[in-house]
């Protein structure tokens, strides 16, 4: 009758560590995981869809989409949102032509309109030459050529605490005239 007995004891408290060993698992999994700041970019409509992914010069040189971020961190966090335009061709760094700051607390996300204008460009040896565009109405130079069919690059990168995240999303859009 001991023998059942501690049997019986063993038993029970073996299956209560596995029980509190599977516990525990599962939420260091939920909890401890999840920790990033997550971006994003949605089409003028709000959805993952119907990306822009042609630019006609002369009938619409304007690209509109949102970015969203969302803080997944257990505390609040600065960050930025850099936009560059790059071709497809030539893979060196350009400068940004915008940037925005955001300040957000734990668990706060943002969903936000962008609208990249390409004002200044021509069509030189079979090169759009583009030398301005408007980000959200603020007007920024550069100097890209992007090849007639050519793709040009809207990338647009997450920096947190002054530094690049490693998280960017990309739009492509076709050069035509």
């Amino acid at each position: 009758m001991k023998k059942m007995y501690r049997s019986a004891y063993l038993d029970i408290v073996v299956s209560a560590i596995v029980i509190l060993a599977a516990v525990g698992y599962f939420i260091y999994q939920s909890y401890f995981q999840q920790q990033m700041i997550e971006l994003y970019i949605l089409d003028k409509n709000k959805k993952a869809i119907n990306y822009p992914h042609t630019i006609i010069v002369g009938v619409n040189n304007s690209i509109v989409f949102y970015i969203g971020i969302e803080n997944k961190l257990w505390n609040d966090a600065c960050v930025s949102i850099k936009i560059k335009l790059t071709n497809s061709s030539h893979n060196f760094d350009q400068h940004y032509i915008f940037s925005k700051d955001y300040f957000l607390k734990s668990s706060e996300s943002t969903l936000d309109l962008y609208k990249v204008n390409i004002t200044d460009i021509a069509l030189i040896n079979g090169k759009f030459w583009i030398t301005s565009v408007y980000v959200n109405g603020k007007k920024a130079f550069l100097d890209l050529r992007v090849e007639k069919g050519g793709i040009l690059n809207i990338i647009v990168e997450l920096w947190h605490d002054n530094n690049f995240s490693g998280q960017w999303v990309e739009l492509k859009i076709k050069m035509e005239d």
